[in-house]
Formats: C-alpha cells, structure tokens, sequence
C-alpha cells in the first residue's frame, strides 16, 4: 500500500477505533485529536474475537495527558504485556501523594512517599521491583480453647430471611 501510495510506511496508519486507513502524518495527527474528543469508553486493554485483535491496548497514562500530541496520546499496543510494561514504567515515574505515617508518639503525620521509602530502606538495599521483606514474628502457642457441651443458639433475623439460625460455644 506504501508503495503504490509513494508514501512511507511509517506515514500510513491504521486507526482501530474507526476500522479506517489515514494517509500522513498531520491527517494522522488530526484524526487522533478528533478520537480524544469523543472518547467513549474507559477501556484500556485488548479486545480479541476469535483469536484477531478487535481493539487495541491504549495507555491510560498516555490518554490523560494533555501536553502530548493527539498521536502519541493515543498510542497503542497490540498485546496486553506491552501495556503492561509500558504502564509500569509510568508507575515508576509518578510523584504519588503523600502518604499517612505513624511516629514513635502515637501522632499521625503526612509524610511524603519518598520520604518513608527511605526510612524503611536505602535505594542500593532495594530495587523498585521488588518489595519490602518483613521479618518474620515468632507466634506465640496457645492451647486450644475448652468447649463446654452447652449451646446457645440465637434465633433472631439479624440478617436476610434466608440464613440458618447463628449458633456459638461458649468458651470456658
């Protein structure tokens, strides 16, 4: 087709929300703005019917961003894992709200995000990927509770006309 059109393939698109070929790069540009205005469904991952790619994957990183061009705004993966990747790699660069921490005192404070991350562990004892590690607790042995042979049963409608009556044993 870029051939015959003498145009680059790089210059020919193919937009899967409207099922149409555009042709050049300010049409292109043109075409996805008029997308993004009009944009009606939340969806960002693939749709597939029968093993054929239906939708594309859009990034919903990429479709807020508002000083993007309309083109890279809409920018799509044909596999989910691409999103994916891609998705992760903005999570990484977000500046995320602070966070609620508890100090010796008992007082709440807000912190920022980076700050507590740095109090847990330095950059160079943990890669973004991987997570926190919490010491194991020693758990402590209990015997187990004695059962007296009586039984209460609560015959009040606590909750919908259908559950069975609430039975307990008391413990002595």
């Amino acid at each position: 087709m870029a051939k015959k059109l003498r145009r680059l393939p790089s210059h020919i698109h193919y937009c899967h929300l409207c099922f149409d070929w555009v042709v050049g790069e300010d049409e292109w540009e043109s075409h996805c703005a008029s997308h993004l205005s009009s944009l009606a469904t939340k969806r960002c991952g693939t749709l597939s019917y029968g093993y054929t790619l239906v939708r594309p994957a859009y990034s919903p990183f990429r479709l807020g961003k508002k000083g993007l061009p309309a083109a890279d705004r809409l920018q799509s993966w044909s596999r989910d894992f691409d999103l994916w990747k891609e998705v992760n790699k903005e999570i990484r660069r977000c500046r995320w709200p602070m966070r609620k921490s508890s100090s010796s005192s008992g007082a709440s404070k807000w912190m920022p995000a980076q700050s507590l991350d740095s109090m847990t562990a330095t950059p160079e004892e943990r890669s973004p990927d991987c997570p926190l590690k919490r010491k194991k607790q020693k758990r402590q042995t209990s015997s187990p509770p004695t059962i007296c042979p009586e039984v209460i049963v609560i015959d009040e409608d606590v909750s919908d006309d259908y559950a069975a009556p609430l039975t307990y044993f008391v413990e002595s």
